[in-house]
């Protein structure tokens, strides 16, 4: 218990706090990542492996999959809270597996798409990712300080749901607003400016 408390310790000091919905966002990408690898792999088994480009030239998927990559780190890095979590894990997801599709280009000497143990490899990585994330979460229970953290990176959640309500004014409810204040959908014409009802 001693040793647990002190990594868990140790690794709070370094800025390493885990997010305690991280299951459901790791199960957002693979289930993303496996469901792209076979849409991908059912569109080009159904197109007839079109290619595109020309003239030597040919945009493989993996790059469609790096910028998707790109974008999921870079909602990351530039939004607090949880909000942006889930989407990062979706589109991050579908890129990891247009990237992951193509494994057989990069095994093979001659850049073969084909090459039969992909599916292999690329069902191997994804076991293998939910397997680590098993591990690294039921070998240290969740620290009460991370519980902590993660309450207040959720708080984020709260001030910019206040913010949106500030922004929109006293004089801009909601119909859902308005009706739970008994005001109904619409306001009494006679009582706002003298016209009969």
């Amino acid at each position: 218990m001693t040793s647990t408390t002190t990594r868990s310790s140790y690794l709070m000091r370094a800025g390493l706090v885990r997010n305690v919905r991280s299951g459901e966002h790791l199960t957002t990408f693979v289930v993303s990542g496996v469901a792209t690898v076979l849409i991908t792999r059912l569109f080009l088994s159904l197109s007839g492996y079109p290619q595109i480009g020309g003239k030597g030239l040919h945009i493989a998927h993996v790059l469609p999959g790096g910028v998707l990559m790109l974008i999921a780190i870079s909602l990351l890095l530039a939004y607090v809270g949880p909000v942006v979590r889930p989407a990062a894990a979706l589109v991050g997801g579908i890129g990891f597996g247009l990237f992951i599709d193509e494994v057989g280009k990069f095994v093979t000497s001659d850049n073969n798409y084909f090459y039969k143990p992909t599916a292999a490899i690329v069902y191997v990585v994804f076991v293998l990712i939910v397997l680590a994330s098993r591990f690294l979460s039921t070998r240290r229970p969740i620290d009460p300080r991370e519980e902590l953290a993660n309450v207040i990176d959720h708080a984020v959640e709260g001030v910019a749901g206040g913010l949106s309500r500030q922004r929109r004014g006293p004089g801009r409810r909601t119909a859902s607003r308005r009706r739970a204040e008994g005001a109904g959908p619409t306001r009494d014409r006679s009582a706002a400016g003298g016209l009969p009802a």
